[in-house]
């Protein structure tokens, strides 16, 4: 066999298979069509490249995928091994022919709008990922998944460019999953080790690192592989599928490290209007502890069914549609923007409709059609009417009616005038005018409100620089307030006393809008800066909860790095810290002891600093406060063995990240000025405070959010508690 692709076309194999044309190529081989002229039927052949049919690991690998295939039989949505030819001793594969095009391609054309070629192997109308076709597609490869898992087959490379798509003769979507070539049964997977092998070199571990699952990465850290690691990066391709991006993305290292420390988006950060209960589907896929993601794909499934509504077998039908929605790029970015901010919008729909008034010659409507002056071109009452009042609905909102009332009378009275003209187009002018003044009410009302937002800022600022030289008196005299409280057997838990008062909480300076989309910036969550006002007092822990005291309230100890008492306890939940102040307070009647809520927390850290984190701005000070990523030699550190803050309150920066009471809202910070805030009633996730061991300086910020599931664990998370007097 030639190493020149194009030189096999024409060759006849096994007086049987006549090779057609190249399917698709890659630097190890290449995918064939060919004539099965025994059974008149077109067949897919898989060979590899002549200057690599002697490298042991690659021969290996071809045989290896034609002994799955053959242990997997025939699935509707696995790729069928028909044949196994061997010619000069090199195997060669011939698989059932699946046309149609890879999700890859498909999720590339939706979302980038990449142009296709009519005519050259496409249909005339490309296959698109709307929302009924993803889930279809994502409900065929859980059972194909499902199917292979069941016969003791892992397949250890799940991406986009491994599942193939196709309409049949009836128009339904048909997936088929490929490319077992690094698949391995249950066994010998128990028994792998991590760095093995990658999909298309020798040197890394097995899989494609934008989806490579934890334990193929860390498996002393996060276990074997098995049938979650399939499940991970089928989350991976599934967040894909729904927001046209990786939740992760870099070169190798980097993705690596995203892949076992960084946590997931959720896919509606990307795409707001995806369902909760389908967001939460893709992020328990993705889950770093292979135990905290699903069991089993035909769990994924069932729970992915009742997420949207409908099974696989009504995902059938046309008629049925999947309750979500998918923006291209364009739109994606406007959906980012706040709600105060949709004066950018309205004035796109201005050049839109002025365009689209001066452009509609030669459309067929059945109602009067007018001629509006200074234009030869025609609409009609109803169409400039019907955009006025678009415009009007968009730009009804509470802060144009603050900031802009007398613009938008203005733009009410002429649309009363267009109501009651009797001349069609003195109408249509008159629409077009109040149109183009509602339209201009959001922007006029953002500068307004920009400017009071200033100046609120500027007289905040006066005032705190006033009081400074009384804050840092009374922080000296709070700070040699100190409680301790018997836990038994010599296990004590100290506590700071925190004093009342207000702060600036959140992140000031740049506004939220200027954020969003921008690459090594504040997350928009942090952002407008609010100021908050606690009114009564609390003893907070001194330090993180060790892991003596958890073990005495607890009885047994979670933690990963467990070779010392005194260090924090990690590995622990939201749920866990709950039931360990439960015992807390049956134990000790002193108060009422909790988990701080966000402000409680970013309050006490500050410690009436205003700076990015409590010991300043310089990054130079930072070690000799925090454990991370920087210094912490890749695990946790004994309490107390770092500098503590002027409230007398130790690693609030770094060591762990401390789990606080409140449910996530990245929108709280749009509330403006709030006294005792205890966070929304529900969500999804809890927020988490002050970052990790393995965290960048970034995330150690004491503005800096981050959030999880409750019931999920890392050998990142910790808390502390505080105690309320009664």
């Amino acid at each position: 066999m030639a190493d020149n692709i194009q030189d096999l076309c024409g060759t006849l194999i096994g007086d049987r298979y006549r090779i057609i044309r190249v399917l698709g190529e890659g630097g190890m081989g290449a995918v064939y069509l060919a004539d099965d002229n025994d059974l008149w039927r077109q067949v897919a052949i898989k060979v590899l490249r002549e200057s690599l049919q002697d490298t042991p690991a690659l021969a290996r690998r071809l045989e290896m995928e034609c002994t799955l295939l053959a242990q997997l039989g025939s699935h509707p949505n696995i790729v069928t091994l028909l044949d196994r030819q061997t010619i000069d001793g090199k195997t060669i594969l011939v698989m059932e022919y699946v046309p149609g095009e890879d999700l890859a391609e498909i999720i590339e054309r939706t979302f980038q709008r990449t142009p296709y070629q009519k005519g050259g192997g496409q249909s005339e109308k490309a296959l698109m990922l709307t929302p009924r076709n993803a889930i279809l597609i994502a409900m065929q490869c859980l059972k194909a998944l499902d199917y292979a898992h069941s016969k003791g087959v892992l397949h250890r490379d799940i991406k986009p460019s491994n599942l193939m798509v196709r309409k049949d003769h009836s128009g339904n979507i048909i997936a088929k999953l490929m490319d077992f070539g690094i698949a391995k049964t249950l066994k010998q997977s128990s028994v792998d080790t991590a760095f093995t092998r990658l999909t298309k070199t020798e040197d890394r571990a097995p899989g494609t690192p934008a989806y490579m699952a934890p334990e193929q990465i860390e498996p002393d850290r996060f276990g074997a592989i098995g049938a979650a690691t399939d499940i991970y990066a089928f989350g991976v391709m599934f967040f894909e599928m729904l927001t046209g991006q990786l939740p992760f993305t870099g070169g190798f290292t980097e993705l690596m490290h995203a892949h076992t420390n960084v946590r997931p988006p959720s896919p509606r950060e990307v795409n707001p209007v995806i369902k909760p209960e389908l967001a939460h589907v893709v992020i328990r896929a993705m889950q770093k502890s292979p135990a905290n993601r699903f069991k089993t794909a035909g769990e994924m499934l069932a729970a992915l069914q009742t997420a949207v509504g409908m099974s696989a077998t009504d995902a059938m039908h046309s008629s049925t549609s999947a309750k979500l929605a998918f923006q291209t790029p364009e739109n994606r970015k406007a959906l980012r923007l706040p709600s105060r901010r949709v004066f950018l919008l309205l004035a796109l729909a201005i050049i839109l409709a002025v365009g689209y008034w001066q452009n509609v010659p030669g459309m067929f409507f059945q109602n009067e059609v007018v001629t509006t002056s200074g234009s030869s071109h025609e609409i009609t009452l109803e169409q400039a009417r019907s955009v006025c009042l678009s415009l009007r609905s968009a730009a009804d909102q509470t802060s144009v009616h603050e900031y802009a009332r007398s613009e938008w009378a203005m733009a009410e009275r002429v649309m009363e005038r267009a109501e009651e003209a009797q001349d069609p187009s003195e109408a249509i002018r008159l629409f077009t005018e109040a149109g183009r003044l509602f339209g201009s009410t959001p922007g006029v009302a953002y500068e307004r409100e920009r400017k009071a937002r200033e100046r609120a800022e500027a007289l905040e600022n006066f005032r705190r620089d006033q009081t400074e030289v009384q804050r840092k008196e009374e922080n000296q005299r709070f700070a040699s307030a100190t409680k301790t409280v018997d836990l038994g057997d010599g296990v004590t838990m100290e506590f700071v006393w925190i004093p009342p008062g207000s702060f600036l909480m959140g992140t000031r300076g740049i506004s939220r809008a200027s954020r969003v989309g921008t690459r090594g910036t504040v997350p928009p969550d942090e952002t407008p800066a609010r100021t908050v006002k606690l009114t009564q007092g609390f003893w907070m822990a001194q330090y993180e909860i060790t892991q003596e005291q958890w073990v005495k309230m607890m009885g047994a100890n979670p933690s990963r790095f467990a070779d010392n008492p005194k260090r924090p306890v990690e590995q622990i939940s939201w749920s866990d810290c709950q039931l360990f102040i439960e015992r807390l307070n049956q134990t000790v009647k002193d108060g009422v002891f909790r988990l701080p809520t966000e402000a409680e927390w970013e309050y006490a850290c500050r410690a009436g600093a205003s700076t990015t984190f409590n010991c300043g701005n310089d990054l130079a000070h930072l070690p000799d406060y925090a454990w991370y990523a920087a210094n912490s030699g890749a695990t946790t550190q004994p309490v107390g063995t770092k500098k503590p803050n002027s409230w007398g309150l130790h690693d609030m920066h770094g060591n762990v990240a401390e789990w606080v009471q409140d449910w996530y809202d990245p929108t709280a910070y749009g509330s403006g000025a709030v006294t005792n805030p205890f966070g929304p009633d529900s969500g999804v996730f809890k927020v988490r405070r002050g970052g990790a061991w393995s965290n960048h300086h970034s995330r150690l910020r004491s503005a800096a959010r981050e959030k999880d599931l409750p019931e999920q664990r890392s050998d990142m998370f910790g808390a502390r508690v505080i105690l309320v007097p009664n």
